[in-house]
């Protein structure tokens, strides 16, 4: 950042001795190709994968499973995916919705329900800090989203 900083200011001072617009322009874009290569050039401190699950079939996993099954089925697909898991619960709703958080030390990983409207929410959310977690969440998304059914998935993956 302090060489980024540095040629700033000397471009400016540059500016102000030509007092030539188009020269500005040219130097200002430049800065900014060359600012915008260095953030390229930086490590992501994580990756957070957002899933809105439209259309799926409820009568598959909730009627079928209990709440604790469900919380211990996730659970082992977290530690397959090689996450590690701080704690974890589960609240479940007069509908026979849920909500899910299991909190990792990477970060955390939530599941709403919503089965009135056959929607489900999943919020996973891994650090890169130590180390890129990035394909362990690709894993443990694999591993779980044919489970769901669900018909009209949207996916958002973003680099935090």
């Amino acid at each position: 950042m302090f060489v980024f900083k540095k040629y700033f200011l000397y471009c400016k001072y540059f500016c102000l001795l030509s007092n030539k617009l188009y020269i500005e322009k040219i130097i200002y874009f430049y800065i900014i190709w060359l600012y915008v290569s260095l953030l390229a050039q930086m490590k992501t401190s994580g990756t957070h994968i957002i899933w809105d699950l439209y259309e799926c079939n409820f009568d598959f996993f909730i009627h079928k499973h209990s709440h604790q099954y469900l919380k211990e089925f996730f659970e082992q697909k977290v530690k397959d995916a090689g996450l590690t898991i701080i704690w974890s619960m589960i609240h479940t709703f007069e509908n026979q919705s849920f909500s899910l958080n299991i909190m990792l030390s990477e970060s955390h990983f939530c599941i709403h329900t919503w089965p009135e409207i056959h929607y489900i929410s999943v919020d996973l959310f891994v650090c890169n800090y130590s180390r890129d977690n990035t394909l362990l969440a690709e894993k443990l998304f694999n591993s779980f989203m044919p489970f769901f059914q669900s018909n009209k998935p949207s996916i958002n993956i973003l680099k935090r």
